[in-house]
């Protein structure tokens, strides 16, 4: 996050900081540090939230989604990648994705499906990036202009309206005859594994539900991920680590994890990732339900930069699938 963010909040977080003093301090560092997660996920938990939301979206008659086609590319593979966008009546905003069509694609037949929620940087290239999969069909989420700079907008619309576009993008995958809806799967990467868990209970509220999911270079723990980007010191985390707590609940994978009903699991994760820090990523893994497939890797977060990497996931992660089913070989 750029310095002209971390500044005013450090500034504000100061001016607060001084105004306590003593026991006062003591007591709010105490009462804040006491604020069980387990009490906001609770509420959480029950549904509500995540109902209200899918509520939000209004008659699932009436607001059925479409793809609307901006163009289409095809690769030396002679596979076709349609680019557009994902639009109907809900409130929730028209969306960008892409869909990796196999060679020799027939439209009567149907396809195991892979839905990917990348970083918040993907983008049309990652698909163009991906070797050749197969007769599979692959699909990337793109995000609608996430500003983490604009810190109002990304907690109160990003962070809420995310999750919600993915469910309805994996509804709309369901309903298209070339998806074969008993092999639909998802891939969560870095932030797209953050917002993927509460994506899936939303997807199943919408009556649909996928085979197998993957999650790899990501955490749990939303709230002290933040923190560690912010580079707060001890006090500034005890007392924002409260705010972070309750903007960010409602996405938290850990407490949405264990929820999930359906499908297997594999987890793909580097205990050296500089983003997400060994408690944030062990925290994800004890909250993901069995069965679940982990495979430890070593080095650094993930980047577009390193194609050796992204080539090593989409081989693990696809020989996975194959080995459980839902993927053509």
């Amino acid at each position: 996050m750029s310095p002209s963010v971390l500044n005013p909040l450090r500034f504000v977080l100061g001016l607060l900081l001084t105004s306590l003093s003593g026991p006062y301090l003591s007591q709010a560092q105490a009462e804040c540090q006491s604020l069980p997660v387990r009490q906001l996920s609770q509420f959480i938990k029950q549904d509500v939230l995540l109902q209200r939301a899918v509520r939000s979206l209004g008659d699932p008659q009436d607001f059925q989604p479409r793809f609307v086609s901006e163009g289409e590319t095809t690769t030396a593979e002679q596979e076709v990648i349609l680019s557009g966008h994902i639009t109907s009546s809900a409130p929730l905003g028209d969306f960008k994705v892409a869909l990796r069509l196999p060679k020799n694609f027939k439209p009567d037949r149907a396809y195991p499906t892979t839905l990917i929620v990348g970083g918040i940087d993907s983008s049309l290239e990652t698909l163009l990036g991906i070797p050749p999969t197969g007769e599979n069909i692959l699909v990337i989420y793109q995000y609608p202009g996430v500003d983490i700079s604009q810190l109002r907008r990304f907690f109160e619309r990003d962070l809420k309206g995310i999750p919600l576009q993915v469910a309805v993008l994996l509804l709309w995958l369901s309903q298209q005859s070339y998806v074969d809806d008993a092999r639909l799967n998802a891939v969560g990467i870095s932030f797209g594994g953050i917002v993927l868990p509460v994506s899936l209970r939303l997807s199943s509220l919408l009556n649909v539900d996928v085979a197998a999911t993957i999650f790899a270079y990501t955490g749990g723990e939303v709230a002290k991920v933040a923190t560690d980007i912010l580079g707060l010191n001890s006090t500034e985390r005890s007392l924002i680590g409260c705010l972070l707590l309750g903007l960010t609940a409602f996405v938290d994978p850990v407490v949405h994890l264990p929820e999930l009903q359906s499908g297997r699991y594999l987890l793909v994760m580097s205990l050296e990732d500089e983003l997400f820090s060994p408690y944030s990523t062990q925290a994800f893994i004890e909250a993901t339900p069995e069965p679940k497939t982990l495979i430890p890797l070593t080095g650094a977060h993930l980047q577009a930069r390193r194609p050796d990497l992204i080539d090593q996931l989409i081989e693990i992660s696809f020989n996975w699938l194959i080995s459980q089913g839902v993927a053509n070989p």
